[in-house]
């Protein structure tokens, strides 16, 4: 693979919405993020030497935990940093990969016996001006609620025979996951499909923290202090002096998603009271790694999105502002660039890491991690998102509605006792609130789980995003929303 092939300029994207230099105007969400995919797939597709293949969409964002298996085989950790992000967790979520798939494309969705799958949801995005696309479906049911949908798709008779089907007639389907591990793999290569993105080994490589902050010391970029522990010892080794200095340190599993793995500590003894819950020991009886950092506090944490091609080019997709709860994912703030800051620099970092991160076989999306302390200090990769992430789906349906030039994704939880229909959801929310098709504010529901089932755990589960003017705006809107669901 030729890396001559990476843009020379991190400041230029590929795609054409993101304005074609620093100088000209960004229209922050203007088109749809399925285009930016476009590229990627037509590459493929001259690698393989055949016309643009069907994309299945299927999702899996269960993969976090299993890379994760293979260093921490339980992730029977503290409850503070225990690894819950399954799919039965967002049974419906699946459905966002309906905002990034082109026209043509089939969307593969799971759910349990018992679920209603509400694509009611689908008519609130047209009404808010995300236009429908010509998609097949598949539907695939499962009778176990913690079964991933990878599992589900690798044990369905009638998808595999269809992917099979497809390869025989000379045209294998590309298979797009939210990431790609073992079994995503072996589903591709039994039954002659293509994978979107790296591979298991590759993917699960660089979601490792551990593996990232080797790289970005190899590549002198900024990183926060601290080490590496292999045991109990070491890690309280480690965590004294970081301890004085800091006053909090965080102590990181190499693997999990949205802050899931990570529980900080402000005293020797919650140290120790984690290292007694923590699980140290890997399935092959070697010790585990850990991560053990001094806690900056955090001025902004960003997201950086971007496509690695088959051959090395990189596409810079957008950004997103973090909104961190501890380190707890909580939402993201979809920003005009200018608002985003330390870009130049942001960018210069994350061509050398994408970089970086191809001569370790990856390509595909990636999202960087990033953050500003309140002392200045820019720390330009903290952690590595090999596969997609919730700030992908945010943009394409910010982009695709036209909605703006400010929005902010929040994710909810809340317990309400009994089941809820969308509607009535809706009418709680105010459907006066909702955004509308040719309007810039307004609320857009981007998922919903209504059933209270044990399967839920009597939550009811949805992704709310906010438009408005300005960041008080959307505040405010947040804020009359929020206080009617209470």
């Amino acid at each position: 693979m030729d890396l001559a092939s990476l843009n020379d300029d991190p400041t230029r994207s590929t795609f054409p919405y993101l304005g074609s230099s620093p100088q000209e105007p960004r229209q922050a969400l203007s088109a749809p993020c399925a285009d930016a995919l476009t590229s990627y797939r037509e590459e493929i597709a001259e690698r393989v030497g055949m016309p643009a293949p069907t994309a299945y969409w299927l999702w899996n964002m269960d993969v976090s935990c299993r890379w994760g298996r293979s260093e921490d085989s339980t992730s029977k950790t503290h409850a503070g940093a225990r690894l819950t992000v399954t799919n039965d967790t967002w049974p419906q979520l699946g459905i966002l990969n309906r905002l990034l798939a082109a026209h043509g494309d089939v969307v593969v969705e799971e759910c349990g016996p018992d679920d209603e799958y509400d694509l009611d949801l689908l008519d609130v995005w047209a009404e808010a001006g995300i236009p429908r696309r010509r998609l097949s479906s598949r539907r695939l049911t499962t009778n176990s609620p913690s079964a991933s949908t990878a599992l589900t798709a690798s044990s369905s008779a009638g998808l595999r025979r269809e992917l099979k089907q497809q390869s025989a007639s000379g045209s294998p389907s590309l298979l797009i996951w939210f990431g790609n591990d073992r079994t995503e793999e072996q589903l591709a290569r039994s039954t002659g499909s293509l994978l979107f993105g790296a591979g298991a080994e590759a993917s699960a490589v660089c979601n490792n923290k551990a593996i990232v902050k080797r790289w970005c010391v190899e590549l002198g970029l900024a990183t926060p202090e601290g080490g590496e522990s292999h045991d109990a010892a070491e890690l309280e080794r480690l965590a004294v002096p970081l301890l004085n200095k800091f006053g909090t340190v965080a102590i990181k599993q190499p693997y999990g998603a949205s802050g899931q793995g990570i529980v900080l500590a402000s005293t020797i003894e919650r140290v120790r009271r984690v290292l007694r819950h923590a699980v140290l020991e890997s399935a092959s009886g070697e010790t585990a790694t850990r991560l053990v950092e001094g806690w900056y506090p955090r001025a902004r944490s960003h997201n950086s999105l971007y496509v690695i091609s088959p051959a090395g080019r990189v596409s810079f997709l957008g950004m997103t502002e973090q909104v961190l709860n501890e380190q707890k994912y909580e939402g993201s703030w979809l920003l005009p660039e200018a608002l985003t800051g330390n870009t130049a620099e942001l960018r210069t970092a994350h061509l050398a890491m994408a970089r970086r991160a191809f001569l370790a076989g990856y390509h595909g999306v990636v999202g960087f991690d990033s953050f500003s302390s309140t002392d200045g200090t820019l720390f330009p990769v903290v952690e590595i998102n090999a596969r997609l992430n919730m700030s992908l789906y945010a943009l394409a349906a910010a982009r695709a509605s036209g909605a703006g030039p400010v929005g902010c994704l929040r994710s909810y939880m809340l317990k309400w006792g009994h089941a809820m229909q969308l509607a009535p959801f809706l009418d709680q929310l105010g459907r006066g609130k909702l955004l509308q098709s040719g309007r810039t504010t307004g609320v857009l529901p981007l998922s919903f789980t209504g059933r209270t089932t044990p399967r839920s755990c009597g939550l009811l589960r949805f992704h709310l995003l906010y438009f408005g003017e300005n960041r008080r705006h959307v505040e405010s809107l947040r804020n009359d929303v929020e206080a009617r669901l209470r």
